[in-house]
């Protein structure tokens, strides 16, 4: 479920702008990966690698 705040966010608002003050900020979402379109295209294998050790990270799962 989306939020406002993680719409807003998602669509490159700067947290800190919010209504919302940024501690509640922060509780609500902890952690924020970018995806650079420039990145993706350039070296894809490794910016999935970094977009699966995010996911990883927010899901509180690890491989090995």
């Amino acid at each position: 479920m989306h939020t406002p705040v993680k719409l807003a966010i998602a669509r490159g608002a700067d947290p800190r702008q919010s209504r919302w003050p940024f501690r509640l900020l922060r509780q609500a979402i902890p952690h924020v990966h970018r995806v650079s379109s420039r990145a993706w295209f350039l070296d894809g294998r490794r910016e999935r690698e970094l977009l699966a050790e995010a996911l990883q990270k927010a899901l509180g799962t690890r491989e090995g």
